[in-house]
């Protein structure tokens, strides 16, 4: 498991969303006790408010700037919105008068208030201000305070740019899969054009969204196919180049053993005693590691991670070797398997990804497989012929998308919300689909947080599942 600290949503209270609904998330009669680090599941009925909730728990825990976060939020009806993180942390929105338009932001540490914003909306221009902020510092020491009052007076992008930092600490990856299966990340939004592999296709991506501005809606069809395409070719390239910097990075670290062969060798034969008499056992022992090196180098050159080793010169030549020459043999090879099998461990974790990654979506895919190599990418093979990653089905684009965004969560502690998983899905596809996800993501810290009518999640998840139960409270103009 990656050293990761693991960040994850214990609890939601809402009160009054849409003027009606308070939520208790988990509340006290379901499933409070069960472990929802992994995985949590809402479902209630169709104007319940579940797609609403997963959107403002992702616009309310962006950290990033000017991609319209606290705009959406302030348009949203709702008295207050209270997310409890499993690692004290509390975020929290809240509106003292109406339930629309301004509201204020704050960020507690347990029960110690870290930061707090007064958000104001103006309703005319459909923008947000910063109006005021006040900050408390604090060194914790057995949840005892040391505490710095500051009230600021900076202009508003200043002091939305210092809450936003104190936000940012949190250090959560974000995502979200909306129902019109746009896909959303505050990886996406936070990175810088110029340094990504993508700039292309990002540049593209806008040039896109101008044109279906302007277009009619049935080349405005076509072209949101192609945008789609255009965000599934960014997802791929991006997990191309993160499997790459963890070739490289596992390159040097092996290129670095073959120093430390050569060091072991030369202490070895200093420091080897005749009194110390090697025998037949000793040298099928070495035979045996070195079938099983070069076993483990084909499994991993299947995806070009490395060339295959071939041993077999070196296990013929031993098994001629006559008991005079054991020490001096083994004194050699002892060295060079370890750095062999120490040069395998660095892609290890490479290969188990890509393995996973592969198998999962080759399960679901129907004669249609996904490969990898390091010098091709991912190529998708149709009856042994490659074809366009765009010629796939809409459903079969879908579970590449999802699987590719899935695969990026192994670098920081991730939320990853989807909105109506089943959707392009069949029943088969549905009862697989988050077993495969949790499959995938098992070494990283994710939590998945879904909203769903299916049945089949619903069965297979119960203890993970929430359900809205709704309370009228009043109208929605209350307050």
């Amino acid at each position: 498991m990656n050293n990761l600290s693991s960040c994850s949503i214990e609890k939601i209270h809402i009160e009054k969303l849409f003027g009606k609904f308070n939520y208790e998330i988990p509340n006290s009669t379901q499933n409070e006790n069960n472990d929802f680090s992994r995985i949590l599941i809402l479902y209630g009925d169709n104007g319940s408010g579940k797609t609403t909730i997963l959107q403002i728990i992702y616009h309310l825990l962006s950290p990033i700037s000017k991609k319209g976060h606290k705009t959406f939020i302030a348009k949203i009806p709702f008295k207050k919105f209270e997310i409890y993180l499993n690692n004290g942390i509390r975020i929290v929105a809240e509106r003292k008068k109406k339930i629309i338009g301004s509201f204020s932001l704050l960020i507690y540490k347990f029960d110690i208030k870290l930061i707090s914003a007064e958000i104001l909306y103006d309703d005319t221009l459909k923008k947000i201000e910063y109006n005021k902020i006040s900050i408390k510092e604090k060194t914790f020491t057995s949840r005892e305070a040391i505490e710095l009052d500051i009230n600021d007076d900076y202009e508003s992008h200043q002091l939305e740019k210092k809450f936003l930092k104190q936000l940012s600490k949190l250090d959560i990856a974000l995502y979200l899969l909306s129902d019109d299966r746009e896909f959303e990340s505050s990886i996406f939004e936070a990175s810088d054009d110029k340094s990504q592999v993508d700039y292309f296709l990002k540049r593209e991506l806008r040039r896109f969204e101008e044109k279906l501005r302007r277009e009619e809606s049935d080349s405005s069809k076509m072209l949101s196919k192609e945008m789609r395409n255009l965000i599934l070719r960014q997802a791929i390239l991006r997990v191309e180049k993160y499997i790459m910097d963890q070739v490289n990075k596992a390159s040097i670290k092996s290129e670095l053993n073959i120093n430390k062969i050569y060091s072991a060798i030369t202490k070895n034969i200093i420091i080897s005693s005749e009194n110390y008499i090697r025998t037949k056992k000793d040298l099928t022992n070495v035979i045996l590691k070195l079938e099983d090196l070069s076993n483990r180098s084909k499994i991993y050159s299947s995806f070009g991670l490395i060339a295959p080793i071939d041993n077999e010169e070196i296990i013929k030549n031993i098994e001629k070797a006559s008991k005079n020459n054991y020490n001096v043999l083994l004194n050699v090879l002892e060295p060079y398997i370890d750095g062999l099998s120490a040069k395998l461990d660095t892609f290890q974790s490479i290969y188990e990804m890509l393995n996973t990654f592969t198998n999962y979506i080759n399960k679901f895919y129907t004669n249609k497989k996904i490969e990898y190599d390091t010098s091709k990418g991912f190529i998708i093979k149709s009856d042994n012929d490659i074809i366009d990653f765009t010629l796939l089905s809409s459903g079969e684009k879908q579970l590449l998308l999802l699987f590719c965004n899935a695969f990026q969560t192994l670098e920081q502690p991730t939320i990853f919300i989807i909105d109506e998983p089943e959707i392009s899905l069949n029943i088969r596809w549905q009862r697989e689909l988050i077993h495969a996800l949790l499959a995938l993501t098992e070494n990283s810290h994710v939590q998945f947080i879904l909203a769903t009518h299916s049945i089949e999640l619903l069965n297979q998840y119960r203890d993970h599942t929430i359900k809205l139960i709704t309370e009228n409270t009043g109208n929605q103009n209350d307050g």
